[in-house]
């Protein structure tokens, strides 16, 4: 995903989900934002930032994108689905907020803020999306989506829109 200038440097850099690296523990996942300008083979393990999955199994990195900049400092923000995280029941989900600039390695339950899915199989995080300025507040806003979520039927999923600024 082009993540647009996480680290400040006026170059657009990329963001890179990898659901199944084992930073802390097996399939806890993991994203990585390699900082531009990209040209020719890319080890991950020269990234500019890694942002690990909390638990093993979590997957973090399963989506990825930018939330273009939630707290209006100037900083692009990111994303990070982890859609087999346990906090509200079995693989109920979470994504995360990074706040930008992002640089080195981190473990993203030190992210700005965690949404959990509410329910057991709710794979909180399944797709993450920047929105724009959904209630014309001055701040950016976001997507999350829970493919599996229960409320209107079985499976039938929920996207929740998040307003920005986003703490917690």
């Amino acid at each position: 995903d082009n993540a647009g200038d996480v680290n400040g440097d006026g170059i657009d850099d990329i963001l890179i989900g990898a659901p199944f690296a084992d930073a802390n523990g097996v399939d806890s996942g993991a994203a990585y934002v390699v900082y531009g300008p990209v040209d020719g083979l890319i080890n991950l393990a020269d990234a500019g930032a890694e942002l690990r999955g909390e638990n093993p199994g979590d997957r973090a990195g399963w989506s990825v994108s930018t939330a273009v900049d939630v707290n209006n400092d100037g900083f692009v923000d990111v994303l990070v689905g982890a859609t087999y995280h346990d906090a509200g029941g079995e693989s109920a989900g979470a994504a995360y907020l990074v706040l930008g600039p992002i640089a080195g390695v981190m473990t993203l339950d030190n992210a700005e803020a965690k949404i959990t899915g509410d329910n057991p199989w709710d794979l909180m995080g399944f797709a993450v999306s920047d929105a724009g300025d959904l209630n014309a507040d001055g701040y950016d806003d976001f997507v999350v989506g829970a493919n599996k979520d229960d409320e209107a039927f079985v499976d039938a999923g929920t996207a929740y829109v998040v307003h920005g600024p986003v703490s917690g």
